[in-house]
């Protein structure tokens, strides 16, 4: 909704979005940490990901969270995630605004990804006990 002005609401709560999000990303951050696992090169994580749909760790709906996790901050850090739904919301407050950090259409499509995919991550860890892997 930040970067399609068409599809945007007026009754859609920003800030409370931006918040949450926030929260979100700090968490992914701490399991990410202190589950000791690893970044890797940004050419190993994203490549065509139909193959991590089909795959049998599946979990719920596709996102396993170790390889999720590490597909995140692999691909930017804390900070930067941070940074990135700053713009976001600069962008959706102020359709004027020029995003420096996102202003290339190739982040746009795994940013999009990845933040649609973090609940439901968060949300697969949570229901098998806080555990990331089985």
């Amino acid at each position: 909704m930040c970067l399609c002005k068409e599809i945007r609401c007026k009754d859609f709560n920003s800030t409370h979005t931006y918040l949450e999000l926030g929260k979100a990303i700090d968490l992914a951050w701490l399991i990410f940490n202190k589950s000791g696992l690893r970044r890797k090169n940004i050419k190993d994580i994203l490549p065509n990901h139909s193959d991590e749909i089909d795959c049998s760790c599946n979990y719920l709906e596709g996102v396993y969270p170790p390889d999720f996790l590490t597909k995140m901050f692999s691909y930017q850090s804390h900070k930067d995630w941070h940074t990135a739904i700053d713009e976001l919301l600069f962008s959706y407050l102020d359709p004027s605004f020029s995003c420096t950090f996102l202003s290339y259409s190739e982040d746009l499509i795994p940013l999009q990804e990845i933040l649609s995919d973090l609940p439901i991550a968060l949300r697969t860890i949570h229901l098998n006990e806080g555990k990331i892997d089985k």
